[in-house]
Formats: C-alpha cells, sequence, structure tokens
C-alpha cells in the first residue's frame, strides 16, 4: 500500500529525481530490526485497527504528535526524510510538514493539512494544490492519514499477523501490491509494526522496485516517535490551510479578470440538480502551459456534494479558428473517435448557436480494432452507449464537453444523452460582473 505520506515523500522523490536528472548515489545505510513475523489466528482485522486507532487518538485537550525519520536505498532514487505530522482526531483534521533530501539534490520541503473536508498541499515550489483526501477502512480522512489508504488505481492485499518489532511483541499490517503512475510501476510489500494495545504505528519496512524502464530494488524504513501535546501549545491557526500558504480563489474572477480574445460561456459558479443529476460547483479554471494554438481554458465541474472529488464534468473553451485548425491537423493523421462507425450523433439547435451530442463506447468498451486501424460495424460492442461528448458552436467560440469517469474512478452521473442535453441547454454567457 503506498500510504498518503509514503506517497508523499517516496513518489514525490522518484519525479523529483527524473526530472533533475540524478546519477547513482550512495545509498543511506539500513539496519534490519524486525524479527521473525509469525501469523497470528486472533489478530484483529485491518478496519478493527483503524477504528480503535480512531479511539486511541481521541484525548480531550490533547493532540497526537509523530515525527517520523525516512531512509530509502534505491539507487539514484535514495533519499531520507523527516516527517512531522500532527492530528486532532477530536475535530478531524491533521497537518503533515515533511522535509526530504534526495540522493545528490537539494533538500525539500512540503506540507499537507486536511480540514474543511479537503486535502490541501504545498508543493516544493509553494503551489498549494487542493483535492479530496484519502479515506478507508470506515476511518476519517485524519485517521487515515496515520495508517494510510490505497489509491483507487493501487492493486494490493493486506493482512494482519503477529510479530516483533526491536524484541517486543507487534502487530503487523502486511500489505503486498503495485501501484503505476504515468510513467512508473512500483511493486513494495511494506510491514507496518503496530503497539499491539494502542495500534500507534512503530516502524514500517519495505522491500520493492521502482521501475521507470529500468527495474530499481528498493528497500526503506520508517521509525515513529510518538506522543500527545496539549491542544493549546500549536498556534490558533495550526490547522488551517492558510498557514501552509493557501489562498482561496474565485474562479469566476479569474474569468472576468483575463481577456480570452473570445466570449466565454460558463454555467455559472452552481448549476442546480435537473431530475437524477445532481447540482454542479465550478471548482477551478485551468489554463493550458503551452501558449500556442490550443483551447483558451478549461472549467472544471465538481459535484456539489462532493466539491473535492474528482471534476464530473469538463468544458474547453476554444476560438473557433483555433478548433478548426487543431482538427484539421488532426483529421491528417486519423478522424477523431467520436466519427468512426461506432459512435451517433444528434444535432441541436441552441437560440445563439448549435449542439452536437456523440454518443459512443469508451477505449476501455471498444473492441480493439484490425491491425489496419480500421473501423467497421461487427467491431462495435452489442452493449449500451458508455461515453458521450458534447460539442457547441456559439458564434467564435467553440466548447468541447466530456464527463470524465474510468480509469478507476467512478463514472460521472452527466457521462449520458440526457447530461450532456442538460449541459449545452444550461450553458450561458459570462457577465462582466
Amino acid at each position: 500500500m503506498r500510504t498518503i505520506w509514503v506517497r508523499l515523500v517516496a513518489v514525490a522523490i522518484v519525479i523529483g529525481a527524473i526530472a533533475t536528472g540524478c546519477g547513482a548515489a550512495t545509498s543511506p545505510a539500513i539496519e534490519e530490526t524486525t524479527e521473525a513475523v509469525t501469523g497470528g489466528a486472533d489478530a484483529p482485522s485491518a478496519e478493527e485497527i483503524y477504528s480503535g486507532l480512531g479511539q486511541t487518538l481521541k484525548q480531550p485537550g490533547f493532540i497526537f504528535h509523530s515525527t517520523v525519520t525516512v531512509e530509502v536505498s534505491a539507487g539514484p532514487y535514495s533519499h531520507t526524510a523527516t516527517i512531522q505530522r500532527w492530528v486532532d482526531a477530536e475535530r478531524g483534521v491533521a497537518r503533515e510538514d515533511t522535509s526530504f533530501s534526495p540522493a545528490n539534490d537539494t533538500p525539500q520541503q512540503t506540507a499537507t493539512v486536511i480540514a474543511n473536508g479537503g486535502y490541501y498541499h504545498r508543493e516544493p515550489s509553494g503551489n498549494v494544490s487542493v483535492g479530496k483526501p484519502l479515506t478507508c477502512r470506515g476511518a476519517s480522512a485524519a485517521i487515515s492519514l496515520v495508517l494510510g489508504c490505497p489509491e483507487s488505481t493501487d492493486q494490493l492485499t493486506t493482512t494482519v499477523e503477529t510479530g516483533q518489532n526491536a524484541g517486543k511483541p507487534s502487530l503487523v499490517l502486511v500489505t503486498s501490491g503495485t501501484t503505476r503512475g504515468s510513467d512508473e510501476r512500483i511493486t513494495f510489500t511494506d510491514r507496518l509494526h503496530l503497539e499491539p494495545d494502542t495500534y500507534l504505528p512503530i516502524a514500517l519496512e519495505r522491500d520493492g522496485t521502482i521501475d521507470f524502464g529500468e527495474t530499481i530494488p528498493e528497500r526503506g524504513k520508517w521509525v515513529f516517535t510518538n506522543e500527545f501535546v496539549p491542544a493549546d501549545s500549536l498556534p490558533g491557526n495550526f490547522f488551517d490551510p492558510a498557514s501552509i500558504g493557501y489562498v482561496e480563489r474565485d474562479p469566476a474572477d479569474q474569468l472576468r479578470q483575463t481577456s480570452w480574445g473570445i466570449p466565454v460561456h460558463w454555467l455559472d459558479q452552481h448549476l442546480d440538480a435537473t431530475g437524477e443529476l445532481p447540482p454542479l460547483i465550478l471548482g477551478s479554471v485551468e489554463v493550458p502551459d503551452d501558449p500556442g494554438p490550443g483551447y483558451k481554458f478549461s472549467l472544471n465541474y465538481h459535484s456539489a456534494t462532493d466539491p473535492y472529488g474528482p471534476p464530473v464534468l469538463t468544458i474547453e473553451e476554444w476560438s473557433m479558428s483555433d478548433w478548426k485548425a487543431n482538427d484539421a491537423k488532426s483529421r491528417a493523421k486519423m478522424p477523431p473517435r467520436w466519427e468512426t462507425p461506432c459512435w451517433e450523433r444528434e444535432e441541436l439547435d441552441l437560440p445563439d448557436g448549435r449542439a452536437t451530442i456523440y454518443s459512443g463506447y469508451t477505449l476501455e468498451t471498444l473492441h480493439t480494432p484490425p491491425p489496419d486501424g480500421s473501423f467497421s460495424e461487427p467491431n462495435c460492442p452489442d452493449q449500451p452507449y458508455d461515453q458521450f461528448i458534447a460539442q457547441v458552436e456559439l458564434g467564435p467560440t467553440f466548447l468541447f464537453i466530456q464527463a470524465p469517469g474510468g480509469f478507476g474512478q467512478s463514472r460521472s452521473p452527466y457521462d449520458s444523452q440526457e447530461g450532456m442535453e442538460a449541459i449545452v441547454r444550461a450553458l450561458r454567457p459570462l457577465s462582466a460582473s
């Protein structure tokens, strides 16, 4: 299992090492302190451990504080780190400050706050991103931070065993599996030792591999020093996202304060529920890094009941001329997937333009085409459509609308014919104020 805090250090270091082109490095020394682990028929379940830890951490007037020292040996991705973690289980908030030192590179710092239902993470660059914190096994996000949770793309198994650590009895959460990123594949077996009575973490040991095209062995050791500190010993804003540099921004202001060169259309900051479709809230405005011909910006709408979850609707806005140029360039290589025989289209007239809704299949559902790349009706799945796209022409503005989902995410409720039609009919011009 790649816990939140494991990902924060190990995966970030891997990515950082590649970005900086680190060469071979001397691996930090790692001493083996774990004695033989044996199965335990009376060991609690993982769910019972998470629940029990939650009770341990609820100490009125006190905050749980843990200092974690990290040593990882993984060739050029070797690193050391110190993690400071604070958890207020009564309030359901947490904070984590990490200082990590990649092999042959400059030490870097990150910070994370879990509060208000969100996961606020400050990167080494100082940029603060907001997402949805991981939770699992019925535990809160703050409790899950201590023992960790898998990502949706992880493939793993977890068992509970009895064992010993440094000559003392322990419970051991043994997790083996594989996690994948955009470029890497990491396999691992983690042994997280816990105090048998309190379920507080004592030590974690890892054996695994990192594969970025070349497989490199990875061994790591995490050592925990735990205590409870008076709540009033910490600053009053300690668990406030603003304490790590987060500044709340109004995405509508960003839209209005930027000259895009095209009339902007949106769904307002909130869109009311329609039938079985949930209400939406505008989460962010993303602007591409490449200033070349392409979409001007993308609007990410989230379910109003899950504002920190993944977006359920994205709207790219283009100038009509840029869209046509890009479309012609793409068609020179291959036709767009929504114009293959496995897709259908429906034209809709709008007060100020027109929309086309395409109904088809995800790449996961669509049968693999013949080697020559051609499509024909017999290749189309014999099942209902499971992906829908809308394209809208409003004067000089072109909008490309999708409802993300798949690849470990649950399907968006707007990924339907009815959902797309509701969206294109709800579009409106952005007012000046």
